[in-house]
């Protein structure tokens, strides 16, 4: 899932579903590797790969490029009945 946002940090809302589902998230952050330039509309990107145990990265969970995502026992799992988008913000803020 590309789960870039310059507003809302949503690895961990991909990592918390897939921990509620018995599966393991991976997180690429490509922020590092990236100049950003407003004029020519280029940014980093965050993408999180999700799949049913770490096995199932293949050559991806050898590549040091992509961490595992662990859920935050602290966060609640998003559904469709329940999200927080201002805690998604202030994790951003955070981040900064």
């Amino acid at each position: 899932m590309h789960v870039s946002n310059r507003h809302m940090e949503l690895a961990s809302v991909v990592a918390g579903i897939a921990g509620a589902y018995d599966m393991v998230a991976r997180k690429k952050d490509a922020s590092d590797d990236e100049d950003e330039d407003d004029e020519q509309y280029k940014y980093s990107s965050t993408v999180v790969a999700v799949a049913r145990d770490d096995a199932d990265f293949g050559v991806l969970a050898e590549n040091d490029d992509w961490d595992v995502e662990e859920p935050d026992p602290a966060q609640w799992v998003w559904t469709d009945d329940y999200s927080n988008i201002l805690g998604a913000m202030i994790r951003k803020a955070r981040e900064e």
